[in-house]
This record gives structure tokens, C-alpha cells and sequence, in this order.
């Protein structure tokens, strides 16, 4: 399967210092919403400038990868948002809309890694997370993950060839920061 042409990269119509503002805003509500706040030391605002650049200004990375104990998922966004283990399941109840979930326009990905590598169907060995990360690049189509994985962990796991597409594609955030989840 020969991979399609660049479609134009998904990106937010205002300014980044209001995406900035917008985002920093609802990970502070969430953080919040779960009895915590957002610790004034680590790298919070780095993460949020990162973020809010990469949706808004025209980077050559179409997909975004949350690393770190504090994944963000980005709910207020019009977009489908899947559990790995859900969508590995999804695979195995419904592939017809697996594959319509792999051919979305824009798709996020909780905790990716979760899942198992591999499932038994039909007496045959499939791998739904790998394929769908390799239908995804295949079609340049913008995907939103948070993992609690390394991008060297995500290689292990799924490959050299999805590391490496992941690698080109993905704009990785990492946070360093501990976790809010106390």
C-alpha cells in the first residue's frame, strides 16, 4: 500500500498566545476538577507553548504525541477520542468500524501501550494498534496520543517501521514533571 499524498495538517484559526491561553486554561480546570493543582515548578507552561504551537503554526508534523505521566486529551475538541484498549477490542467486535475510526479525519489515542500487542481472531494473529498507527501514517491523517511511553518503548513495542514513522510524523511532548494524579 503506497502511502497517499500530504494532505493539508490540521490547525487551529487563532493566534497561539489564545491557544496558549485556551489550553493551559482547560488542563488547570481538569487538574482541579480532580482535587490538585498545577505545581508551579517542572515544565507546565513548556508544554502548553509546545502544544498550542503545534496547533496552530504550519509544522511539517501532522500528529502529536502526549508523553508523560500527565497525558492530555484534548476532550474539547470535535474529535473522536478512543481508549487503546477500546479501540484493540473495537477491532475484534466491529472491524468495519475499527475501520472507519482509522480513516478519521482526526482521532485521539488514550493511553496507547495499554493494549494487548497482539490478538487472536479467527484463529489468525492480528495486531489492531499497529495497524491502525500504519493506516494513519499511510494517510497522513492528524492523531492525537497520550502514552506513559517512551517514543524508544513505543519502537519496542510496535517496531522499527511504526517508530520510525511516528518519529517523522509526530511532534512529541514530553512531560517531565510529576504526576497529578496523587
Amino acid at each position: 500500500m503506497g502511502r497517499m499524498p500530504m494532505m493539508p495538517r490540521f490547525r487551529l484559526p487563532v493566534s497561539q498566545e489564545y491557544a496558549e491561553s485556551c489550553l493551559a486554561m482547560a488542563v488547570a480546570a481538569e487538574v482541579e476538577s480532580r482535587g490538585h493543582s498545577i505545581s508551579p515548578d517542572g515544565d507546565f507552561e513548556q508544554c502548553v507553548r509546545q502544544t498550542a504551537a503545534w496547533t496552530v503554526n504550519a509544522s511539517p508534523r501532522h500528529s502529536l504525541l502526549l508523553a508523560g505521566r500527565d497525558p492530555m486529551t484534548g476532550k474539547r475538541m470535535r474529535m473522536p477520542l478512543y481508549n487503546a484498549v477500546a479501540l484493540t477490542e473495537m477491532h475484534r467486535t466491529s472491524v468495519a468500524e475499527w475501520h472507519n475510526v482509522a480513516r478519521a479525519p482526526l482521532l485521539a489515542i488514550d493511553d496507547l501501550g495499554t493494549e494487548p500487542r497482539e490478538v487472536m481472531e479467527f484463529g489468525n494473529m492480528t495486531a489492531p494498534m499497529r495497524d491502525l498507527l500504519e493506516i494513519r501514517y499511510d494517510r497522513s491523517l492528524p492523531t492525537l496520543i497520550s502514552t506513559n511511553m517512551t517514543p524508544a518503548d513505543i519502537t519496542k513495542r510496535y517496531g522499527d517501521r511504526i517508530g520510525d514513522r511516528m518519529r517523522e510524523v509526530m511532534e512529541v511532548v514530553r512531560f517531565r514533571n510529576g504526576s497529578y494524579r496523587r
